[in-house]
């Protein structure tokens, strides 16, 4: 009996000195549906909203370091920097808040129905039932394949214009995939950007950075814990003191994804190299929902009497993009063959015929597209001077035309590619303009 008493005490200890609370070992029960109610979405934006009950506080044992005058919760995977009070103060005081949720197809839900599954409306069920009594607004402002660039443009329209209270950034995974066009010094300009910008329009505002996984980001996950464009997010976020969740690190470690693990258990948690299944958006959200309750916890016990507002350090880069235009296809004039698709989100303009061409004239010193396309050669023309890239495989992040460009007015003309025909159209979904 005695070495049974020092057993259950020793097991005890060791819960208590688990990061982020909560029984993660244990795999969530996959599933087509998860539980809501009174619930409001649309197709486009993919948003909602619910009211749950509210659950009951616990106590969550944490270590904490000073850094920077300010107590930070510190775990292998969830850095909680300055906090969320502002939020807390908005949730429990102001009984409202809206949270927006930037990314790429991971973060927008592909892999399960990205309406009621995605990790996205895990989060948000949950800070219902903490709050009851708040309205809290979901935005889904992720784009599949957008990387740090995309947000750099679509931070304006699709979070700020929206007044978010609480912001969610993930895009280290596709900035990993779009390194042939963005160095790692340029991840961190788009990463400050975003920050800079949020701050700027809205100082209450308060931003966590997520950091997902893949199949090959989790071979090396005992060696490498944050890949290579992560750790340039996470030495951003560092520095603006915002917090961090490695939550695909830890799915990996809670449920021994990495190397040698079976493809059978992996394609429980991911419905091919990176795309979360129902199974894995519940692992995420659990992770993500157990560290907001630690940052609350910190908060309530800190004691918050009002909201306050952020204070810039000093800019880490001297390439931010701080002045910049997302022009929607539907804003766009259209030559005879062109077509527009509408949407409320993402309209694109398109056409079948090849070599057809659409000039568009912009005040700026730089100018990408917002492109939805395979394999082709694109040529195009700013102020009469010819240029032509080679694009391989499918792409819609991004594609830089030209920069340095002096401030003021151009003209561009793009041609279709000579690929273009009725059955493979050539579209557009954005022009984004840098100014």
């Amino acid at each position: 009996m005695k070495l049974q008493r020092v057993l259950c005490l020793l097991a005890a200890l060791a819960l208590l000195l688990t990061g982020c609370g909560g029984n993660e070992d244990a795999v969530p029960t996959d599933s087509t549906t998860t539980t809501q109610t009174s619930t409001t979405e649309s197709k486009d934006s993919g948003s909602s909203q619910t009211k749950d009950t509210k659950t009951t506080k616990k106590t969550t044992t944490t270590t904490t370091v000073t850094t920077k005058g300010a107590e930070n919760v510190n775990y292998e995977f969830f850095r909680m920097g300055d906090g969320l009070k502002n939020s807390y103060w908005k949730l429990k005081n102001e009984k409202e808040l809206t949270v927006a949720f930037m990314g790429g197809s991971v973060t927008y839900g592909v892999g399960c129905d990205n309406l009621s599954q995605s990790f996205r409306i895990i989060v948000k069920d949950w800070l219902k039932k903490q709050f009851p009594d708040a309205t809290v607004t979901e935005i889904n402002a992720a784009y599949p394949s957008a990387c740090s660039a995309y947000g750099v443009y679509a931070v304006d329209d699709f979070v700020i214009a929206q007044k978010a209270d609480l912001v969610f950034i993930e895009y280290g995974v596709n900035d990993k995939y779009a390194k042939s066009r963005y160095t790692v010094d340029q991840v961190k300009a788009n990463y400050e950007t975003i920050l800079r910008k949020l701050y700027t329009a809205d100082a209450t505002c308060d931003v966590v950075a997520l950091y997902v996984t893949d199949s090959s980001i989790a071979s090396n996950a005992d060696a490498e814990p944050l890949y290579e464009h992560a750790a340039a997010q996470e030495e951003v976020a560092t520095y603006y003191g915002i917090p961090s969740i490695n939550v695909g690190w830890k799915m990996v470690k809670t449920y021994a994804l990495g190397s040698g693990s079976s493809s059978k258990k992996w394609s429980t948690f991911f419905s091919d190299s990176v795309h979360a299944t129902t199974t894995g958006n519940q692992a995420y959200g659990k992770i993500i929902t157990t560290c907001l309750k630690d940052a609350f916890d910190a908060a309530e016990s800190s004691g918050v009497f009002g909201v306050t507002n952020k204070t810039l350090p000093a800019a880490k880069s001297n390439d931010l993009s701080m002045k910049t235009k997302y022009v929607k296809a539907d804003a766009i004039a259209l030559p005879a063959d062109w077509r527009l698709s509408p949407a409320t989100n993402y309209p694109y303009i398109y056409t079948g015929t090849a070599g057809s061409e659409l000039t568009y004239t912009f005040t700026g010193t730089g100018i990408s597209l917002f492109l939805d396309g395979t394999d082709m050669t694109l040529e195009y023309a700013v102020d009469g001077a010819a240029h032509s890239q080679e694009i391989t495989g499918y792409y819609h992040l991004p594609l830089p035309l030209v920069s340095g460009l002096s401030n003021g007015e151009h003209t561009i003309t793009i041609k279709a590619p000579s690929t273009t025909t009725a059955g493979n159209t050539f579209k557009i979904k954005a022009i984004l303009v840098r100014q």
